[in-house]
């Protein structure tokens, strides 16, 4: 049994990464986590979003989908 958790949160700009890099940390703590990741607004661009979710966070996210919302 799992239980779904949906957080909402607005966070400033400079702190984003350090939060993903938190929630992270937990899903490669506990196998079998998984996290859906929503982003949007400030200032930060779709292109460094997608950076920030494949390539600057330890490990990165295996799986990363990119949707522009037009």
């Amino acid at each position: 049994m799992t239980t779904t958790i949906i957080c909402l949160g607005h966070v400033p700009d400079d702190l984003v990464q350090k939060w993903l890099q938190h929630l992270r940390n937990f899903d490669t703590a506990h196998p079998g986590v998984h996290f859906a990741v929503v982003m949007g607004g400030g200032d930060i661009t779709m292109e460094d979003m997608a950076t920030m979710l494949r390539h600057n966070l330890d490990p990165p996210f295996p799986h990363v989908d990119v949707k522009k919302n037009d």
